[in-house]
């Protein structure tokens, strides 16, 4: 079995927050070469009306940081044995080679940023596209990396808030991947459905047509799935709490099977669509389908197909 490394593994993708460098990364090659500028935050001495670019010049507050877009090889420099009450959100997108860093400067503890509860997260970061081999498309809302469950072990949160475009993150397979291909992620949603649409795909798996031959969706506090044409629902989730989602797929008798944590809820169930081979699998979320998801720990892996039904 080959497995594609295609994991939210976060810590790569950004890595400790304030304990280390933490790296955003996407965008194009040619942007690599540049060498970026430094800015440094000084919560004690700083000025917001200053250009941050050295110590003398430093800026006080995250919210100087936040009206900022960073480019490739930028850094957030945060001096040590400081906090800062509220929200660090940097704007921007790294690129392979140049990713922008958020570190620490000066002797002392290292800086930390409290939310003070007035924040679900001390510190938010867009995924760029290209992370990790990932799309990224944050229209009508935002793909974010977050401190959830905790801030050593993030996941992406993906939010929709307005009926523009898709906000989704996926990944594409050139060449497309045949035979027995299993698609696995970890799923949470912490935001209540009050009314209206609320349907977020988890995942939409789509052949070299670009129709949906598999779609398992939360929505309106259950988990459903198609099996051929018809809808069924396969569960509920609790706010707040994870769940495995796992779907095996055989392209070659266009059959698949789907677990919820370590339960079968659907057997040899038939696709939407005919799919030859798995050429992308979407986290997606369209139209007037409000609210937000967090997704983590996705893996794709490829095995054999044993054949069509009735043959050896």
């Amino acid at each position: 079995m080959h497995s594609h490394p295609i994991r939210f593994l976060l810590a790569a993708a950004v890595t400790a927050v304030l304990a280390g460098v933490l790296a955003i990364q996407g965008g194009s090659p040619a942007a690599a070469a540049r060498a970026g500028c430094t800015y440094y935050v000084d919560a004690a001495r700083g000025n917001d009306a200053a250009s941050g670019l050295g110590k003398a010049r430093a800026w006080r507050s995250l919210d100087r940081v936040n009206r900022t877009t960073f480019r490739p090889g930028d850094r957030i420099l945060l001096r040590a044995g400081q906090r800062w009450r509220g929200q660090l959100w940097p704007k921007g997108s790294g690129s392979p080679g140049a990713p922008i860093t958020v570190d620490s400067y000066g002797a002392g503890a290292k800086p930390g940023i409290d939310g003070a509860g007035l924040y679900g997260d001390a510190v938010r970061l867009s995924l760029p596209s290209g992370t990790e081999g990932l799309t990224v498309d944050g229209a009508g809302g935002a793909v974010e990396v977050v401190e959830t469950p905790s801030a050593t072990d993030k996941s992406v949160r993906l939010t929709r808030r307005t009926n523009s475009g898709s906000t989704s993150v996926g990944q594409a397979f050139t060449p497309a991947l045949p035979g027995i291909v299993t698609v696995e992620a970890t799923i949470m949603c912490d935001e209540p459905y009050v009314s209206g649409n609320h349907y977020f795909g988890v995942p939409y798996i789509r052949g070299t047509s670009g129709q949906n031959a598999i779609s398992v969706a939360f929505t309106k506090n259950t988990i459903v799935a198609y099996e051929g044409t018809t809808m069924r629902t396969v569960g509920a989730y609790e706010l707040g709490r994870w769940y495995r989602i796992r779907a095996v797929i055989d392209t070659v008798n266009q059959r698949f099977d789907l677990y919820l944590d370590a339960q079968q809820v659907l057997d040899d169930a038939a696709f939407r669509t005919t799919m030859d081979a798995v050429a992308q699998v979407d986290y997606y979320a369209s139209s007037s389908n409000y609210g937000s998801i967090h997704i983590d720990d996705l893996r794709v892996s490829q095995g054999v197909a044993l054949g069509a039904a009735g043959t050896r």
